[in-house]
């Protein structure tokens, strides 16, 4: 209660968060508090509601809101133990942002992609073109598979225009 009345209506999703991060139960009054028309608000109530095991998944609109902390929480997790849905969401809205500081993890997520269910990354992948930098996530991401055939699913970039795309399509090629 005493962390419901402490916390200003700007605060709360912040605060939200720390608790999320810090795998703390909040109080009634702090939840009753996030009920509001604020999206954002209502995303991290639904977080914060989620069982532990479920929290990779209930933060897929918090991602798709583009929320920071999120998006780094989800950067420190082991990408293998999010749902492939989460892992689209990630790739989609880090590559809106070219200066993310969160490409590195969007890499390692098109890798586990890729090796997790290789005919949705190449869907991914042919749908990309429209934008160069998802495209050169999910090459790079290629590089590090060990999953039969995701290098064929590069071989048509070897002809793009791009000559970084061409370039890392050539290493994703050549390691299979």
């Amino acid at each position: 209660r005493q962390l419901a009345d402490a916390t200003s209506a700007s605060g709360l999703v912040p605060v939200g968060f720390l608790l999320i991060n810090a795998e703390q139960p909040c109080s009634q009054d702090f939840l009753e508090r996030l009920t509001s028309s604020d999206r954002m608000q209502v995303e991290i109530r639904s977080l914060l509601e989620a069982l532990p095991e479920e929290r990779n998944t209930a933060a897929r609109p918090l991602v798709e809101l583009g929320h920071p902390a999120t998006l780094r929480w989800l950067g420190e997790c082991d990408p293998e133990s999010l749902p492939t849905e989460t892992i689209e969401s990630f790739l989609s809205i880090t590559s809106k942002r070219p200066t993310s500081p969160r490409i590195q993890d969007a890499i390692e997520m098109a890798t586990v992609l890729a090796d997790r269910d290789r005919e949705r990354y190449a869907a991914l992948l042919q749908t990309a073109r429209q934008s160069p930098l998802l495209t050169e996530i999910l090459l790079r991401g290629a590089t590090s598979t060990s999953t039969e055939g995701v290098g064929e699913v590069a071989r048509p970039f070897l002809d793009d225009p791009d000559r970084s795309l061409r370039a890392i399509a050539l290493v994703a090629v050549a390691l299979q």
